[in-house]
């Protein structure tokens, strides 16, 4: 079994849930204190709700997913740099132990590559 491939996924899974359970759980704190205020009788500014309530806006979204489709493939060029360089050195390297997690970087990243391109900012929702 290769445990460093297994590692590796995990480490992604990691920094990709991570942020994202963070980010709910900081999320649902806002929406509990407003239930909070409004059961006390305490009268909340709209602009206040909205902001609480707001969602990433596109232009956000688009410029989170291209910094990382910019970083995740800079990574797989910096994986298969490191395994021409290593099999310059040595001859027994293995390149699998560079190109797999390469082209898995290679693959999120032009994922996000995609998702910032396709992420047009359109007119306000409001």
């Amino acid at each position: 079994m290769d445990w460093e491939f297994i590692a590796f996924v995990f480490a992604v899974a990691l920094v990709i849930l991570v942020p994202a359970v963070l980010k709910a759980r900081a999320r649902r704190a806002g929406f509990d204190l407003i239930a909070r205020a409004l059961e006390r009788g305490q009268a909340l500014d709209g602009d206040t709700i909205l902001r609480l309530a707001e969602d990433k806006s596109v232009a956000d979204r688009r410029r989170g997913n291209l910094a990382a489709g910019v970083v995740l493939s800079a990574l797989a060029i910096a994986a298969l740099l490191s395994g021409v360089i290593l099999n310059t050195i040595t001859s027994d390297a293995q390149w699998q132990d560079f190109f797999v997690p390469a082209v898995f970087l290679g693959a999120l990243g032009g994922a996000f590559l995609l998702l910032a391109g396709l992420d047009r900012a359109g007119p306000p929702a409001r």
